[in-house]
């Protein structure tokens, strides 16, 4: 009995040993009811183009228009805009399908403001989302105060009252009584008299360039002297009452003397007294109607007198400074704020390197900036006092032709109008082919729409008698 026990008991516990074995075994799951892996799920993506392509900022005109969009989102989305004068045509949508986004029509009301003014449009898709940024110039009225455009193809001919205001000389300041008419008439010319003015508009002119040289009227705080700006204001106001467009300037203040220099490293200093000088005319000018423009200056140069080209740094400082003009001038408002602005290259010049270096300043306001160039081409025979050259050629031609194709290029066809603030050839006692020249030269810029001002000459300013009435009716008969 007592050896019986011991068996027992072996015996249950091998039972209960294989029990409990077989029951901690892993379940076994059938395949058709196996756990399902989850789907990859989709990143919601969304885009604004236009035209095809992805764009993130606009500027646009300022009067009322429309555009059209389109945006791209593969899941459902929305489309906000912060600003209550543009208006999308939807704000919200399914999904769009690859290669066909949906097009989304925005309402742009005119900006009557008196600043640029921006919007931004969002597009969401789920945790997705683009961008739009919306930059809308001022709107004016035409009917009030013409584009640049307009202003060019209502002027058609102009003459530059040179050797007057823009006068001047340390000789002056030692030697005379310093009025503004001792500056006036100090290299040559009689007083200018609104009748001089009025001789001009009689045969057909219709545009006047006033050249002011202002530094020998600046004081050390940089004011512009009361007395000169008084005279400066007669003088403009004689041809803004001959119903004349005026263009008023920064003269000799540029140029190989001059103080107002393409000189990037003293640009800080240079900007500072330039855009003070530019507050003082603009304030003093505001005044007058759409008939006056104001031109930022004439031929700058670097600082090593160089002329036609420049060096990198020069093209930049001079771009700068024309950016200082038209931020001065518009900052004064009221007229300003539209007026019509000439804008110079480099020394005026044409190449093709200093065109393709000039830089249109930004602008508050759509199509209010004239480029202007001078020509003095071809040059042996226009200006080079110390050339035999008196023939006008059909090198001669070509060469002017070539600028003129060159001005379309850079400027027309980009929308930007072009005047010709000085052209002319010197004297040498050949009449008949400064008459060609002239001739050629007129017409062949009227191709384009560019509006020419003859430098000087052409009137006796002391008996108002024509001196060179051929070179008066060559100009007269082939502009625009």
């Amino acid at each position: 009995m007592m050896m019986k026990q011991p068996l027992a008991l072996l015996a249950t516990l091998l039972f209960l040993l294989q029990f409990g074995l077989s029951s901690c075994k892993p379940e076994e799951i059938p395949d058709d009811v196996a756990e399902e892996e989850p789907e990859n799920e989709v990143a919601p993506l969304c885009s604004i183009t236009l035209e095809g392509e992805k764009v993130t900022l606009l500027e646009i005109r300022g009067e009322a228009s429309s555009l059209v969009i389109q945006v791209t989102a593969n899941k459902e989305w929305t489309l906000s805009s912060n600003g209550s004068w543009c208006t999308p045509s939807h704000q919200s949508g399914m999904a769009t399908t690859t290669g066909a986004p949906r097009e989304v029509t925005l309402q742009l009301e005119a900006n009557e403001t008196d600043a640029v003014r921006s919007v931004q449009l969002i597009l969401r898709a789920d945790t997705a989302s683009a961008v739009l940024e919306i930059w809308q110039k001022i709107y004016v009225d035409e009917a009030k105060w013409e584009t640049a455009t307009t202003a060019v193809v209502n002027m058609k001919v102009g003459w530059n009252l040179g050797n007057t205001l823009d006068s001047y000389g340390e000789w002056i300041e030692l030697w005379t009584s310093n009025k503004p008419s001792d500056y006036e008439t100090a290299w040559g010319n009689p007083i200018t008299t609104r009748a001089m003015i009025a001789r001009f508009r009689e045969v057909g002119f219709n545009a006047i360039r006033v050249p002011v040289t202002w530094d020998q009227h600046i004081d050390a705080d940089n004011n512009v002297e009361e007395a000169w700006m008084q005279r400066v204001e007669e003088v403009v106001g004689y041809v803004l009452d001959e119903g004349m467009y005026c263009i008023l300037n920064v003269h000799h203040d540029t140029g190989t003397e001059g103080w107002l220099q393409a000189d990037l490293s003293n640009y800080g200093s240079i900007s500072m007294r330039y855009r003070k000088l530019w507050d003082q005319i603009a304030n003093r000018f505001n005044k007058y109607d759409k008939h006056l423009i104001f031109e930022s200056y004439n031929e700058m140069l670097d600082k090593q007198g160089r002329w036609t080209e420049t060096n990198a740094d020069g093209y930049k400082a001079q771009n700068a400074l024309l950016q200082d003009f038209v931020e001065v001038v518009r900052g004064t408002g009221g007229n300003n704020r539209y007026r019509n602005l000439s804008i110079n290259t480099y020394s005026a010049a044409h190449s093709p390197l200093t065109l393709n270096s000039f830089i249109v300043p930004d602008d508050v306001v759509e199509d209010r900036l004239i480029a202007q160039v001078h020509v003095y081409s071809p040059y042996d025979f226009a200006l080079n006092e110390n050339s035999p050259v008196k023939l006008f050629t059909s090198q001669g031609e070509q060469e002017i032709s070539d600028i003129m194709e060159r001005l379309d290029q850079r400027f027309i066809t980009k929308g930007i109008p072009v005047i010709i603030g000085e052209f002319g050839a010197m004297d040498k006692d050949n009449m008949p082919e400064r008459v060609k020249h002239a001739a050629y030269l007129v017409n062949e810029a009227a191709k384009y729409g560019i509006v020419c001002f003859h430098w000087m000459g052409l009137l006796d300013r002391n008996t108002l008698e024509w001196a060179e009435p051929e070179l008066v009716e060559a100009i007269i008969g082939n502009a625009k």
